[in-house]
């Protein structure tokens, strides 16, 4: 009997790994990915409710240099990607987390992880709920503001239509929160999987813990979004710390390491660039809300006004 001979367009190699979005569009089944999905979905997750600070940020460090910092960060956030993507293909991993595994090891997966955790949690507790209710005073313009950012499209704002556009911006939030929570849950889950149960086998296939650690998350997030009081202070944080890590520094950190040598100058370069920016970035942030901490309670304790 002769020998099997595999057909000349059947792949015999089986470490190789399905690309995480297809490259030509599948018609056998309606749940396959998109790149037009994928960058919507991540457009939804990334333009949250950061982009209403940008008028204050602009305000504070001008319209100049203000727009020059965001051009900067754009272009650093794109080198960043492209840094992981290219070390993803190299180390024929299928996730962040697993990059950073292939350079630092096991231990550099479940601190990659936790910064992730870190860094969801607070994001899906983000809701109207949580912020301190009492105004404070703008010097600039004798308006009043709050830290609730939804509470200050709720009265009239002195302009044409003033209820109309409170209610386009109220309803466009709630849309924006409902878009992204199924997001950033997904990337939560998965993370709190995989430091919880780092030897099991993929959460998709385990019907149980999926079910069972889905409940548990949501049933946290739910007391956490209706019990803490302001959750400002977690993201002062966490923005400083497990944002930057996740951004930025575990990118250029994987580039550095180049456990696979495709890493040219031009990356080494723009990897330390990176990492001294996040670092001394962060390191101000959390100096400064450290600051206003202990500042807010001696000015509560005196009877003082501040902000």
């Amino acid at each position: 009997m002769p020998p099997f001979t595999a057909p000349k367009n059947h792949r015999t190699t089986t470490t190789s790994k399905p690309p995480l979005l297809p490259t030509k569009p599948r018609r056998d089944s309606v749940h396959s990915a998109s790149a037009v999905g994928a960058v919507l979905n991540l457009s939804t997750t990334i333009i949250g409710a950061g982009i209403m600070a940008l008028p204050a940020t602009l305000k504070q460090l001008g319209v100049v240099i203000g727009l020059f910092f965001i051009v900067i960060v754009g272009v650093l956030t794109e080198r960043s990607i492209e840094i992981v993507l290219r070390f993803t293909r190299a180390a024929r991993c299928d996730s962040y987390a697993g990059v950073v595994g292939d350079a630092f090891g096991v231990g550099g997966k479940r601190v990659l992880q936790g910064c992730v955790v870190m860094f969801s949690t607070p994001l899906i507790l983000d809701s109207p709920r949580f912020s301190r209710k009492e105004k404070q005073q703008d010097e600039d313009k004798g308006m009043f503001w709050q830290d609730d950012i939804l509470a200050n499209f709720d009265e009239d704002l002195g302009i044409p239509y003033s209820s109309l556009l409170n209610d386009v911006v109220r309803m466009s939030y709630c849309l924006h929160l409902m878009l992204v929570f199924p997001i950033v849950f997904f990337s939560l889950r998965l993370n709190v999987d995989g430091l919880l149960f780092p030897h099991a086998i993929p959460i998709a296939y385990d019907n149980k813990r999926f079910y069972s650690l889905t409940a548990a998350l949501v049933v946290i997030l739910f007391l956490g979004a209706n019990y803490v009081p302001s959750i400002w202070v977690a993201f002062q944080f966490t923005g400083a710390t497990a944002t930057v890590s996740v951004g930025f520094i575990f990118p250029a950190a994987v580039a550095l390491r180049d456990r696979h040598n495709i890493a040219m100058k031009k990356d080494r370069l723009i990897s330390m660039v990176m990492i001294f920016l996040a670092v001394s970035s962060s390191s101000v942030a959390i100096s400064s809300d450290i600051y206003s901490i202990f500042t807010a309670k001696n000015s509560e304790g005196s009877g003082l006004p501040f902000g």
